[in-house]
């Protein structure tokens, strides 16, 4: 701003009254930055040509010289840089500071850089335990010790540049991996990217802050166990819905467009449902939720509840793959948030070793909703609905996974844990490009597969059972209500339930052969349940959704072609005819709608009957 504009100038007259322009400059040349971490012309010498700066040749020079204008990504950009070099090269020689002679031969070098050679491995991580040390105070260390395991980082890195090979039709650029020991927080693999030289490889896929997409739902079902709203065998409407928000009525949407009606939570859960998380969610309370998260110390979301509205169980609030790791080993660690560790001790210039305890662990949740999150992710039952039977996730022996999509597929995020690890995994464009119809259980979710086998056959992770509460028993239910079953429940199952807080209702669905289901699941029976389980009537005839007065945002950052809503009656003739301010739309039970910009009147008509809802579309 202007304050600090004038506030540069004054200090920049003060330097020139204490110091001669040639100190200025010197002093600038040996602090200005030059990518890679480097400071300085003199290190940057040593670093891209192997050379002290005397030995440097004038196209040499003039490369360093524009690497100022472009650090990021100096190797990836060697053919840009040189080109700006040339230039110089032309300016100079036109002031002439350099030679016909040197300029000719200047035009033709082509520079050439050393291979890269670091003193040290897994820069990200590295760059990471320093700035940590500097933020503990730790003075001047000699040594710091670490929790890395190099050998599972190499391996770890390796896999990631694989998958992203191998998948890079769907324009997927980085990835960034952080695995946790869940016994006392300490990391033992954390790899940024791909390659730290690329474009966008200096950046840390683990710290940088993206919307993690479904992988937040498991705390909303856990905070609504932990406050009694719900069991693993309540039932949630999966149909469609709308919720109140500060922007009109928020409308969400399952990631395949379709609805499985009455769902049970764990099937809920297990299946990364969207519109059940957000029907909890709604039940709990928005603002006790953004504090429940602040406990596990998503230091991220820092605006208030109403700014993130309902979708902040489907991932809608940036927060980084660190956050989301560490908040997550409340359930492997009986609801125990662990402080993740990244240095065990430091050996100080005077030659003391000091023990280094970062933060401190704290109980969030009960250990049997801990158990009970743990055992809804790690069936593979909960979760086949939705990603099949062979999909990337699912594993021989126990592991609880969770995956998360963002919008337009810009990023994948994917969490695996079993009692002793927890593993992070984000998958995207630093940029911010969109993959190609790559969801997570496909993108991060194949390096998933491949890092939790390897640690498999390694002899890391092992068929281990989660720790089991005494007080938390299996208990026969209705599969249909989640309700105490009678002889007319054909389908059962066991869930498990902490003992008082067992089902105590009787099912009231099965009766007489009969499926006896609330009002709202009309439109879902008919289209799919067998006919003849139900008495259908058609008498009322209205719009099901949208509702009357709701708003509708088109989003700029994603395709238009893509954005619509479906028109629903509550009828299910085919014959229906859907207008909007007089144009026809289509003709069905359910037909889509296109958004554009606007106020619409959705009219329907059957039979002579016929009901509008107004609607408006805005643009954002």
């Amino acid at each position: 701003n202007l304050f600090t504009k004038l506030s540069e100038i004054l200090e920049a007259i003060k330097v020139e009254m204490y110091f001669p322009k040639s100190e200025i400059l010197e002093s600038y040349m040996n602090h200005v930055y030059l990518g890679n971490n480097l400071y300085g012309f003199k290190k940057a010498s040593k670093v891209y040509f192997n050379k002290d700066l005397r030995d440097l040749t004038i196209p040499e020079m003039a490369f360093l010289i524009k690497i100022i204008t472009l650090p990021s990504g100096v190797y990836f950009k060697k053919d840009i840089i040189q080109s700006r070099a040339r230039k110089l090269l032309e300016i100079a020689f036109k002031e002439k500071i350099i030679t016909e002679d040197e300029y000719e031969a200047g035009m033709l070098y082509n520079v050439v850089l050393e291979p890269v050679r670091l003193p040290f491995s897994a820069p990200h991580f590295c760059f990471f335990v320093l700035e940590k040390a500097k933020s503990l105070g730790l003075g001047e260390c000699e040594e710091i010790h670490t929790t890395i395991d190099i050998k599972l980082y190499y391996e770890v890195l390796g896999i990631v540049r694989n998958v992203l090979n191998n998948l890079r039709g769907h324009n997927i650029g980085d990835a960034g991996v952080l695995i946790v020991d869940n016994s006392n927080g300490e990391i033992l693999c954390m790899v940024g990217s791909r390659d730290y030289f690329s474009e966008y490889g200096a950046n840390n896929g683990v710290l940088i802050k993206r919307q993690p997409g479904s992988t937040m739902k498991p705390f909303t079902y856990a905070l609504a166990i932990e406050e009694g709203i719900i069991s693993l065998s309540s039932i949630l409407p999966d149909i469609p819905a709308s919720f109140p928000s500060r922007y009109g009525r928020y409308i969400p949407k399952n990631y395949n467009r379709r609805y499985s009606g009455p769902v049970r939570v764990a099937e809920a859960l297990g299946n990364s449902l969207n519109i059940p998380a957000v029907y909890v969610l709604d039940k709990v309370g928005l603002g006790k939720y953004v504090s429940f998260l602040k406990s596990l110390e998503f230091t991220s979301i820092t605006k208030p509840p109403s700014f993130y509205g309902l979708g902040l169980t489907l991932g809608n609030a940036d927060v980084s793959l660190y956050e989301l790791v560490r908040a997550y080993t409340i359930f492997p660690n009986n609801g125990v948030l662990k402080e993740l560790k990244s240095i065990r001790y430091v050996k100080l210039r005077d030659g003391r070793k000091v023990w280094v305890r970062e933060g401190s662990d704290k109980c969030i949740i009960s250990k049997e909703t801990a158990f009970l999150i743990n055992h809804a992710l790690s069936e593979q039952r909960y979760r086949v609905k939705s990603f099949g039977v062979n999909s990337p996730i699912n594993f021989p022996f126990r592991m609880a996974v969770k995956t998360g999509t963002s919008k337009d597929y810009r990023d994948n995020t994917i969490i695996a844990y079993n009692k002793r690890y927890t593993i992070g995994i984000w998958a995207g464009n630093f940029g911010g490009e969109s993959m190609f119809d790559l969801p997570s259980a496909r993108g991060a979710g194949a390096i998933m597969k491949h890092v939790v086998l390897y640690m498999y056959n390694a002899g890391m992770i092992k068929n281990d059972e989660f720790d089991k509460p005494s007080n938390v028993k299996l208990v026969e239910v209705c599969s249909v209500s989640g309700d105490k079953p009678t002889h007319f429940c054909s389908k059962r199952i066991l869930e498990y339930f902490v003992e008082g807080k067992e089902p105590r209702k009787s099912c009231v669905w099965c009766q007489d052969g009969i499926l006896r289901i609330p009002p709202e699941y009309k439109v879902w029976a008919v289209e799919n349940l067998p006919r003849g389980k139900f008495l259908l009537s058609e008498d009322e005839f209205k719009i099901l959704y949208p509702e009357n007065n709701s708003v509708f945002a088109i989003d700029s950052t994603v395709t238009r072609k893509i954005q619509s809503i479906i028109l629903e009656a509550s009828v299910m003739n085919d014959d229906v005819e859907w207008f909007a301010n007089g144009e026809f739309v289509g003709r069905g039970n359910r037909v889509l709608f296109n958004l554009k910009g606007g106020e619409f009147k959705i009219t329907a008509k059957h039979k002579g009957k016929t009901d509008s809802v107004r609607i408006v579309v805005v643009e954002r």
